[in-house]
């Protein structure tokens, strides 16, 4: 029996150690990758590569590629190598290797890289994450339902979500709020009823079913970091398991409300101003000739039109307004600004009206610097490229990295990079640079889409409280304030506590 054991618990220590031996070549082996290619790389730790460990709340991952960033620039190189756990990511460093990948050849990088399964969770394969022909074609219809004048008519739809938030600041004024929770609820509300008609309800309710699903739809977990990061290593064999990355409740909401909605305004000759009508109007008519939305189809670019949305302008209003509490000299040139601009239009803010604020302009461009919503954006190469002014070839397949939140504080572009500082976006200063130096929403065809709605409605909610209330930094905010590790978009760790008072 002794022997038996014994035996039994050798063999299960010599598998064991055959595997490690495995798993530590395999490492070492894919390790080689860039060294092969004669390319400049950083060098990797088993098992994260050059990234961050998903199982630590230490770092958000756009502030260890900044740190690549500023490493490879400081060696004077142009871009590198490095390693996202096993996968090899080619990191940019030039703004003209930036704008060869985003721009003037984006016919080798059109694709995002990013895992979709379309067959399995059809809210994954929206414009954000498809690639070629698909993307092309749903980009080219959808598109229009951003221009100015689709913005003019979502406009006067954004307006009724006023009341709620000025109702709910006017409970609290004289008081310390919590800024993040007011921007997350006018957010929610502004796009719930942008994109699918309805009024969400955030102010009045903490259970309304929107922001329930909406802030589990952005919450990430160890367990959501690892799916993540599994299915981007090994896309093929995680859409053979059927790999889902959206929950089956939160796909189940979105459908059921789309397919009411739809439904309702179908059968009763219903019409809004909002993204929703747009695409259903596709759904019937295309006048490029192809084949119409299905209803699948708008379902998911409702869903990432509103869950990408909300995240990242409460995000850059919540900084926003943090800024300008602790710049108060900044603050008050603003709201004179919107006084004076506002004194003109009658008083009453109008789409014209906002785009006359170029102070305000000055002061979102600086927060989305300092605070970008996504600090990296990835590109994948779709055929080989040869890299200008290098002899580098970037391989079919190849994630290419750029390090948005490093560009933003590279101190060659900005200055005391840390410093908030809005003259950095007047006429004159915004000629010095390239524009490939200030890339919040991405740049060439694959920029944000919804990027011109989410500056609209920022600038809306900044003007409207703006107006009405100062803003002060309060003693509870602890400070500096730190950026949350398990999050895709830059969000604040802690609660940012403003002071407020009616005006």
């Amino acid at each position: 029996m002794f022997l038996s054991c014994y035996s039994f618990l050798n063999n299960t220590i010599s598998i064991a150690l055959v595997l490690v031996a495995v798993f530590f070549g395999y490492y070492k082996w894919t390790y080689f990758y860039w060294e092969k290619r004669k390319v400049p790389y950083l060098r990797p730790k088993i098992p994260y590569g050059n990234s961050v460990s998903p199982f630590q709340d230490e770092e958000q991952v756009g502030f260890k590629m900044k740190q690549n960033y500023e490493e490879l620039k400081s060696r004077g190189l142009k871009h590198g190598g490095i390693f996202i756990f096993l996968q090899p990511i080619h990191l940019i460093v030039d703004l003209d290797l930036v704008r060869h990948v985003m721009t003037t050849h984006f016919n080798h990088f059109s694709s995002r890289g990013v895992y979709y399964n379309e067959e399995a969770d059809p809210l994954g394969a929206n414009l954000v994450a498809i690639s070629g022909p698909k993307w092309k074609n749903l980009r080219k219809k959808i598109s229009p339902s951003f221009s100015p004048h689709k913005l003019k008519t979502m406009f006067s739809t954004m307006l009724t979500c006023e009341d709620n938030l000025l109702k709910n600041v006017d409970s609290k004024s004289g008081q310390a709020v919590d800024i993040r929770h007011v921007a997350e609820s006018f957010t929610i509300d502004v796009y719930g009823s942008c994109a699918f008609g309805l009024d969400c309800d955030s102010f009045k309710s903490e259970d309304s079913p929107f922001r329930t699903f909406g802030l589990r739809s952005v919450l990430v977990t160890r367990f959501i970091q690892l799916k993540t990061m599994f299915a981007m290593s090994f896309p093929t064999l995680a859409r053979i398991l059927g790999l889902k990355l959206i929950a089956e409740d939160i796909s189940k909401f979105f459908s059921d409300v789309v397919t009411r909605v739809v439904t309702f305004r179908e059968e009763n000759n219903v019409r809004r101003n909002d993204l929703l009508q747009f695409l259903i109007d596709l759904k019937y008519d295309d006048p490029t000739g192809d084949k119409s939305l299905t209803l699948e189809e708008i379902t998911a670019q409702c869903y990432v039109f509103f869950v990408a949305g909300f995240d990242s302008t409460a995000s850059c209003m919540t900084f926003a307004l943090y800024e300008l509490s602790k710049n108060p000299d900044i603050q008050e040139k603003l709201r004179n600004e919107i006084t004076e601009v506002l004194s003109k239009h009658q008083n009453n803010l109008t789409y014209d009206a906002i785009q006359d604020m170029e102070y305000l302009d000055q002061v979102v461009n600086e927060t989305l610097r300092k605070y970008p919503p996504a600090p990296l954006t990835v590109r994948e190469c779709t055929k080989d490229c040869n890299l200008p002014d290098t002899n580098f070839v970037v391989e079919e397949g190849t994630a290419v990295a750029v390090p948005i939140l490093g560009i933003h504080y590279d101190q060659e572009y900005y200055p005391n990079p840390e410093e908030f500082d809005p003259e950095r976006f007047n006429q004159t200063n915004k000629t010095l640079r390239s524009r490939y130096s200030f890339i919040p929403f991405g740049e060439g065809p694959r920029y944000c889409i919804g990027m011109s709605f989410a500056r609209m409605q920022i600038k809306a909610g900044l003007v409207w409280l703006l107006r009405n209330y100062e803003f002060g930094v309060s003693g509870k905010t602890e400070e500096p304030v730190k950026i949350k590790a398990s999050s895709f978009v830059l969000a604040a760790k802690e609660t940012i506590w403003l002071d407020v008072q009616k005006i």
